[in-house]
C-alpha cells in the first residue's frame, strides 16, 4: 500500500507540471482524478484530501498563469472547464473517501470474524 501512496504523489506532481507548462486549451486537470484513485488504493484519507486540495489549487493556478491579461471572465470557456474539473475532482475525492471507509470497515469485520472463528475452534478442541 505505501507504493500506491508514493505513486499517487508522483503522478500528481507530473500531472501538475504538465498542466503548468502546457497551453490553456489543454486542460490537464481533467485527469487529476488518477492520483486520487491511487490514494484510495493506499487507503490513505489524509493523502486523498491533501492531494485533492493541492490539485484543485493547481487547477486554477495553472489557469491563471496561462490565461492572457484581460481575458478572464466567469463565463470564459476555459475557466468554466477548470471549474468543472475542480468540482469533478472534489466529487471523486468524496467517492474515494466513502470507498476507503467502507473497505476499512469490511477489513475490520473480516478480522473480527477470523478471530471469532479461531476462538470457536479453540473452544471446540478444548471440550
Amino acid at each position: 500500500m505505501p507504493l500506491a501512496g508514493t505513486l499517487a504523489i508522483l503522478v500528481a506532481v507530473i500531472e501538475a507540471a504538465i498542466d503548468w507548462t502546457t497551453w490553456v486549451e489543454l486542460d490537464v486537470s481533467a485527469v487529476y482524478g488518477i492520483p486520487l484513485v491511487l490514494a484510495a488504493v493506499a487507503r490513505n484519507r489524509r493523502l486523498l484530501w491533501a492531494l485533492t486540495a493541492g490539485l484543485v489549487f493547481m487547477t486554477f493556478a495553472a489557469y491563471v498563469t496561462q490565461i492572457g491579461p484581460g481575458v478572464f471572465s466567469l463565463d470564459e470557456p476555459y475557466f468554466i472547464n477548470r471549474a468543472m474539473s475542480a468540482a469533478a475532482l472534489t466529487l471523486s475525492a468524496a467517492l474515494c473517501h466513502v470507498w476507503i471507509v467502507a473497505a476499512n470497515r469490511l477489513a475490520a469485520q473480516r478480522r473480527s470474524l477470523v478471530e471469532q472463528n479461531q476462538e470457536l475452534d479453540r473452544l471446540r478442541r478444548g471440550k
